[in-house]
């Protein structure tokens, strides 16, 4: 049953699911216009230089990590990330509930689409057909409701071959407070263009808004890193975690053995 928070009403936790899922696949071909703006927003300041190097310590993870044989990624989206992916695997696998999203990704990709095996699936219903070396999401882990995060982490276990390692990127803070910490240690005024968000901390729970004014209820979760730590330690998996500063979060996870 809906709740009333404000002026904004908490929907159900299956509509909150419907009404994300309509975000992404309403957004898709908008959503590069805001991702780019924000990476390359006030290059010439101190303000944009910091929050750039954030967004690049995100993107040396992922280099670090080096994903190979059977790769899969989880919420792919419009790609951003998935470029990165491409070419290193064996095989790459990218699920995503949008596809909208994922056609994008597709004209992103070029040449290399072809080669990468799309699914079209809502990930909290999807089950993994075989096991993958290396499993990557990218800011999806914030949108997994509490009462599906022991479920999710129990697919990635089944999905993960022996051996394999799990790398996820997220949000650390909304992206308003993070950009208020940026210019406040760079003593900078420039202003970080966000789309219109309203958090309900208690009930993880964002609005966001499209360029034609329409606005979606979604998940949004914000960690602390020994909160998800901890989370995941008590679902039996060793996970290692690092901020780039103030804007995000990244971190590699393994089963535990025994």
């Amino acid at each position: 049953m809906a709740q009333r928070k404000g002026d904004i009403v908490v929907p159900d936790r299956n509509s909150l699911i419907a009404e994300q899922i309509g975000y992404y696949r309403a957004c898709a071909t908008e959503y590069d216009q805001w991702w780019l703006h924000l990476g390359h927003r006030n290059l010439e300041n101190s303000f944009g230089q910091h929050w750039t190097a954030e967004l690049d310590r995100l993107l040396d993870a992922i280099n670090d990590f080096r994903p190979t044989g059977r790769v899969l990624e989880i919420a792919g989206g419009t790609g951003n990330f998935t470029r990165l992916l491409a070419g290193q695997p064996s095989s790459l696998t990218v699920v995503d509930s949008s596809p909208e999203a994922l056609e994008v990704s597709k004209k992103k990709l070029g040449p290399a689409a072809p080669g990468i095996d799309y699914v079209i699936c809502d990930v909290f219903e999807w089950s993994p057909p075989q096991t993958y070396d290396a499993i990557f999401f990218s800011f999806w882990l914030s949108h997994v409701p509490t009462d599906a995060f022991g479920r999710f982490w129990s697919m990635i276990r089944r999905a993960l071959a022996p051996g394999g390692r799990v790398l996820f990127l997220d949000n650390l803070v909304p992206l308003g407070a993070a950009a208020n910490e940026i210019r406040r240690e760079t003593g900078t005024t420039a202003e970080l263009e966000v789309p219109y968000t309203a958090d309900i901390a208690d009930e993880d729970v964002s609005i966001r808004e499209l360029s034609d004014g329409r606005r979606f209820r979604i998940v949004k979760r914000f960690w602390t890193v020994d909160g998800l730590a901890a989370e995941l330690r008590a679902l039996s998996w060793d996970a290692r975690i690092e901020t780039t500063g103030q804007a995000f979060l990244w971190g590699t996870a393994m089963p535990q053995r025994g």
